[in-house]
């Protein structure tokens, strides 16, 4: 998710979303790290924002590769 978001929307973007939740950047080098589902969805929230892209959700859950 940082990835498109950093990509789309400019280097800095994805820090600024991670800061705002209060969560530590290192969390996308550990995609199996548990976090707070309040958290991930506030992420994907300011994602979609971020770039303006009412489906970004759904297009990052498609393009997943855990079982």
């Amino acid at each position: 998710m940082p990835e498109r978001v950093e990509r789309e929307a400019g280097e800095r973007v994805p820090f600024d979303i991670f800061e705002k939740e209060k969560l530590p950047l290192a969390l996308r080098e550990a995609p199996n790290m548990p976090m707070p589902l309040h958290s991930m969805a506030s992420l994907f929230a300011r994602g979609a924002d971020a770039l303006d892209c009412r489906t970004f959700g759904l297009d990052i859950g498609e393009q997943m590769t855990h079982p």
